[in-house]
């Protein structure tokens, strides 16, 4: 996938999910949880949209919020998970 539609994607969730805006330079910072002041429920809410959306399961709720935290650690697990599962067809 490449990242500036994986961007664009979780754009649209955060925006969805949260019911702000949300710019692309927000989403290359590395702090969103406190700089969008995400309450767990949405942080929850935020992690099951993911799921959905790119076809992926975040097994550790832990690394879930990592990684709604950091967009770059979230771009390189999603691609990481789509990969295997390409592979693992063969």
């Amino acid at each position: 996938m490449v990242k500036s539609e994986f961007l664009y994607r979780l754009k649209n969730i955060f925006e969805e999910e949260l019911s702000t805006s949300v710019t692309m330079d927000d989403l290359q910072k590395n702090n969103l949880l406190e700089q969008l002041k995400i309450d767990s429920l949405e942080a929850l809410n935020l992690i099951i949209s993911i799921e959905k959306t790119f076809s992926i399961e975040i097994e550790d709720d832990d690394l879930a919020l990592k990684m709604i935290n950091c967009p770059d650690v979230l771009f390189n697990f999603i691609n990481s998970r789509q990969l295997w599962k390409l592979l693992s067809n063969f």
